[in-house]
């Protein structure tokens, strides 16, 4: 039995969309409970300066 590798490919996105898919879900959340709107402060955040 083989694997193709667009199957290996697709199967190992997915998994790393349902992840960032929870990882902004858990970031709305935290906004919501400090009062804050995650589509305003989110977009600008950055994890460095440029």
């Amino acid at each position: 039995m083989s694997i193709q590798l667009s199957e290996l490919v697709l199967s190992t996105f997915s998994k790393g969309l349902n992840t960032l898919t929870h990882i902004l879900n858990g970031a709305e959340q935290h906004a919501f409970s400090q009062g804050l709107s995650a589509d305003a402060e989110y977009p600008n955040a950055r994890l460095i300066d440029e």
